[in-house]
């Protein structure tokens, strides 16, 4: 069975992974293969939160709560990791044929780490590979991170694949329009799902939904002055938390 407190694991988890993928002992400077030296594009970062007084609650659900969007919003954290690290050498091969996609390399013992990225009409992409053999598994370009976002701004996704597969262990997703923030987190392991979606307005109200297997678990909804309210189902129960004034 899933812990509440998972997400938060699981990030530091990925730290961990993404440490080992983006360490570099190369001496050469990054360099596309259409020569440029730096990428055409980073993702946008996503500043959400929940208000101040919700933060600083006592309430176990509004702190769960906090703790959940917090988890959310820290995986464009992740995102750093799509820029080719400093020593990052020009690829021998490209993926692709399109003159505006760019590959870096760099090694790390046995592995060769490939960083690619390109552009749709409305999307850039970004695909974070492994080549080589580690622990006596070999990897033949193998794909471990995806992500994408729309040139305007308005949508993002980030894909993890399960070891050496082309099956997504967990997706992050987000929209913003209209100051509307919606971002969803979905992590699968063999027959369990969990899932984690949050929708944060511009006046910093919002709600959390938890799902487990698709069912939903426990709701969470806060108010601009955070202030808010919560139910669990199966067992059901419910309860308010109010703003404490000085």
């Amino acid at each position: 069975m899933f812990k509440k407190t998972y997400p938060i694991w699981l990030l530091g988890l990925l730290v961990v992974f993404l440490a080992f993928g983006c360490s570099d002992d190369d001496d050469e400077t990054p360099t596309g293969t259409n020569g440029t030296p730096t990428m055409e594009h980073t993702p946008t970062p996503i500043n959400v939160g929940v208000p101040e007084a919700m933060a600083q609650s006592n309430d176990p659900y509004a702190q769960m709560a906090t703790d959940w969007v917090e988890a959310l919003a820290s995986f464009d954290s992740l995102f750093t990791y799509f820029i080719p690290p400093s020593k990052a050498a020009k690829a021998a091969i490209s993926f692709v044929s399109a003159a505006d996609t760019l590959v870096w390399s760099w090694s790390n013992g046995t592995m060769t780490i490939k960083l690619r990225f390109w552009e749709s009409a409305t999307h850039y992409h970004w695909q974070y590979l492994w080549d080589g053999t580690l622990d006596q598994v070999v990897y033949d370009n193998w794909v471990w991170f995806y992500a994408d976002e729309s040139k305007d701004g308005t949508e993002g996704h980030f894909y993890w694949y399960d070891n050496n597969t082309t099956d997504i262990l967990f997706s992050w997703t987000w929209t913003y329009l209209a100051g509307v923030y919606n971002v969803t987190y979905l992590f699968t392991s063999g027959l369990d799902s969990l899932r984690i979606a949050a929708i944060i307005n511009a006046d910093g109200s919002g709600h959390v939904d938890y799902y487990l297997n698709d069912v939903l678990s426990i709701r969470v909804v806060w108010y601009a002055d955070g202030s808010g309210a919560w139910w669990t189902y199966n067992p059901d129960d419910n309860g308010t938390w109010s703003v404490v004034k000085n």
